[in-house]
């Protein structure tokens, strides 16, 4: 299982560190792998906590509150992404009375269709999905590569491990 902290999610989604931890103290995004009391400490969180961090964002960009996006984030717990699967729904559908679907794409319109009159926000999933499955895999090659240890070049002396002191 893929994990990312609080770091990872930062530079992988491009929002701060300060808005993930105002998003966890609201309750709006948990952590579900490791949650230290407090703010400023290092949360490990899931795929799935990824997807729903990404949700959060895409929908404050589009000036949604954070009350307003709960139904969203709490239907998107529902569901069940893997990194290594295929995204089961192309899209959350998100409707101004609060109701949210997941649906494929060529139930969309039918959904849009039946609940005229009222604002809808897509959150294509699909695209978040394969955008966050290349993330995850270059974190796990980041955290890869910095395990393999350098080759020394001709003549360098082999770094000494400091003692414990």
């Amino acid at each position: 299982m893929a994990t990312f902290r609080t770091a990872e999610i930062v530079s992988i989604l491009g929002v701060t560190a300060r808005m993930l931890d105002r998003w966890v103290s609201a309750g709006v995004v948990a952590p579900s792998v490791q949650s230290p009391p407090g703010s400023g400490v290092d949360r490990v969180f899931s795929f799935q906590d990824l997807i729903a961090v990404a949700v959060v964002a895409k929908l404050r960009s589009l000036g949604v509150s954070l009350d307003g996006m709960r139904p969203t984030v709490a239907h998107l717990s529902t569901l069940a992404f893997h990194e290594r699967g295929e995204a089961k729904v192309d899209y959350l559908v998100c409707f101004s009375k609060g109701e949210v679907l997941a649906l494929k794409v060529e139930e969309v319109l039918e959904a849009i269709e039946k609940r005229r009159g009222q604002n809808v926000i897509l959150v294509d999933l699909a695209e978040i999905f394969v955008d966050l499955q290349g993330a995850s895999m270059e974190v796990a090659l980041g955290r890869t590569r910095s395990k393999i240890p350098r080759k020394r070049t001709a003549g360098e002396k082999p770094r000494r491990r400091p003692r414990p002191g």
